[in-house]
């Protein structure tokens, strides 16, 4: 994972915090010698260090982004995936974005609650398509 990629995910992830973003985490845990692989949810992060912590039903781990031993990458929806309900509600809150940070800052909190890759994310091979997997259901 190249630095850049490294940035662009741990920002995606720290606007996606609040709201219950998942993630495929695989992990060799060189302090417990155990190897963790599933979906977990991303409860928080250090940028300094470059650390997640998740957590699952069954363990919580620490992930350093970019390090070989672990893997994360969040489930997130392709924006092409939005329903038509969608649609109209992030039509009408892009209405009066032009220099209104406000407004602005609406879209993208609104995209991250239900979790749209409006990064590309899934394309640059940083986060999984969870079309179909009820993954927020």
């Amino acid at each position: 994972m190249t630095q850049e990629d490294k940035i662009l995910l741990l920002r995606d992830l720290c606007g996606r915090l609040p709201y219950g973003v998942k993630a495929y985490i695989k992990n060799w845990s060189k302090l417990d010698r155990k190897y963790y692989e599933g979906v977990y949810t991303v409860e928080s992060i250090d940028s300094s260090l470059n650390t997640i912590v998740a957590d699952s039903e069954r363990s919580s781990v620490e992930v350093i982004v970019g390090d070989d031993d672990y893997e994360i990458k969040p489930y997130l929806r392709p924006m092409s995936n939005m329903t038509e309900e969608e649609k109209l509600m992030y039509e009408g809150l892009m209405i009066g974005t032009d220099n209104n940070i406000p407004y602005i800052l609406d879209v993208i909190d609104w995209l991250n609650v239900h979790h749209f890759d409006y990064r590309d994310l899934i394309e640059k091979g940083l986060a999984i398509d969870a079309t179909g997997l009820n993954i927020y259901d």
